[in-house]
């Protein structure tokens, strides 16, 4: 991942793999999906060098098809937290989210254990 991508290409490329590897999870292709996270986590490697860049990139997307990916990544850099929070409770009560649902919840767990890692 080249760290010198614009936040806009960061935000696109994010938003691409956050929504490729959420149907690969809940289609059960699991290879697909290890290829999607693989590409999150440079992204994430980038954006927690720079907590501005972070902001720019996740707050946005704390409401959108990828908000689980963005809650997550912001309870690791300790940002919105609250908001993350009530994303993540918001996608683990909803019967629709499937196998996503006990993603956010793990999550969660982690988190308050204070053993939430990305990498």
């Amino acid at each position: 991942m080249r760290e010198n991508l614009s936040q806009k290409d960061l935000l696109e490329l994010y938003v691409e793999n956050g929504r490729i590897s959420d149907k690969a999870t809940l289609g059960g292709d699991y290879k697909v999906n290890n290829k999607a996270v693989d590409k999150l986590i440079k992204i994430y490697k980038v954006i927690e060098k720079d907590l501005d860049l972070a902001k720019g990139i996740l707050h946005p997307l704390l409401d959108s098809d990828v908000s689980g990916w963005a809650a997550t990544h912001c309870l690791a850099l300790g940002i919105y937290e609250k908001e993350a929070v009530a994303v993540l409770k918001s996608i683990k009560n909803n019967p629709s989210s499937g196998i996503l649902g006990l993603s956010a919840e793990e999550t969660l767990k982690e988190w308050r254990k204070g053993k939430l890692s990305i990498y």
